[in-house]
């Protein structure tokens, strides 16, 4: 890419095959461009450089303690080799007397406050809803402590009940963990931290939760592979995707994007959607059909392919929108859109306003 070079990934499904079969020169790639004697160093991203003002004394012991264990590391956290490993990783350097010190990717990951130098280091989360009042929390720290932080908060902020339908006991949340928990830890590890001022969001409504996450994708990741959940797995950040994968916090083989997709079979939910809102990529999970269903009647709206019922949602979200903004969102053709908006209408789903060129579609109402 820096040479000119147009540059275009396979598709998700055949990537794992593709790493089976050239494993052998993949291996020699990585060793060849960790050779000191090869080309140019590239820099992703600034936080490769030496964190300013900061030293080993930065970094939380508990961090670093669960990274050696997660990744059944053989040394200690205070050791030479240990130490050795982190230089190879580029998490630490040496300054210009020698001494060790953190790295801006050794901070976010490891240090016990990231914050003070980088404040988009922070999730935040919000609960809504109707007749409560709303609840915020932050979650900061080492990135490394995050996701299981931030799971743990998930499952006491969304209900669940007790199943007792086979042997034994079984928890069952009324939106399933895991696709939350890989959306928000791709958040996490995907997420453009060379923009400042932005966050990472965590919004729980009782109609939808969304998670708001800072950067486009990645190039030469396209866009609308990424909204179609067919996109490669490629990371922004692959020092952190490395850790992370170390740590069996996160798989570099788009185990989220597949979680997605799973949800109208495995767990009887529409599809996301996905969006983009500069300078986020919004990722809104609607909670439940019932909604749509209510106006739909349930044998109409079950009668609705996967495709439809998201589009519906996105409908829904959007509250008016013309057949070519319908059709741009999910990149189909326009008779493919007119055919869903055109479905909408005979079914009693949606109503038209306008006429011609500015004819617009919105969902209709209960009433």
């Amino acid at each position: 890419q820096e040479n000119g070079v147009e540059v275009e990934m396979f598709d998700e499904e055949y990537q794992d095959e593709i790493r089976k079969e050239n494993e052998e020169f993949l291996a020699d790639a990585i060793k060849r461009a960790q050779d000191p004697k090869g080309p140019k160093e590239i820099i992703l991203s600034s936080l490769e450089h030496k964190a300013p003002h900061s030293g080993l004394n930065d970094l939380s012991q508990e961090a670093l303690d669960r990274y050696i264990t997660r990744a059944q590391l053989t040394c200690e956290a205070n050791s030479r080799e240990f130490h050795e490993l982190l230089l190879k990783q580029k998490l630490l350097a040496r300054n210009e007397s020698g001494e060790l010190t953190p790295t801006g990717w050794g901070l976010l990951l490891f240090g016990k406050n990231p914050r003070l130098t980088h404040p988009q280091a922070v999730v935040k989360a919000e609960v809504y809803h109707e007749y409560t009042e709303p609840r915020i929390k932050d979650f900061d720290g080492p990135l490394v402590l995050m996701p299981e932080r931030i799971e743990k908060w998930l499952r006491a902020a969304i209900p669940s009940a007790i199943s007792r339908e086979q042997f034994g006991r079984s928890e069952n949340y009324e939106y399933p963990i895991p696709v939350l928990r890989e959306a928000i830890i791709n958040a996490i590890v995907h997420r453009d931290y060379d923009i400042p001022e932005a966050k990472i969001y965590i919004v729980i409504e009782d109609d939808k939760i969304t998670v708001k996450s800072p950067g486009n994708p990645v190039t030469p990741v396209k866009w609308e592979d990424f909204k179609a959940l067919k996109a490669p797995s490629l990371s922004r950040n692959p020092m952190v995707m490395s850790i992370f994968n170390q740590m069996t916090l996160v798989e570099e083989r788009g185990i989220g994007m597949r979680e997605m997709k799973s949800l109208p079979s495995k767990y009887h939910l529409p599809l996301p959607i996905i969006d983009r809102i500069e300078p986020y990529i919004e990722i809104e999970f609607p909670r439940n059909l019932n909604y749509l269903r209510e106006i739909a009647g349930k044998e109409i709206f079950d009668d609705l392919n996967e495709e439809e019922k998201t589009g519906l949602f996105y409908l829904q979200k959007k509250n008016l929108l013309s057949k070519k903004e319908y059709a741009g969102h999910f990149k189909f053709d326009e008779k493919k859109a007119q055919r869903h908006l055109s479905k909408f209408r005979g079914l009693g789903l949606a109503q038209a306003e306008g006429s011609g060129p500015s004819l617009k579609y919105r969902i209709r109402s209960k009433g």
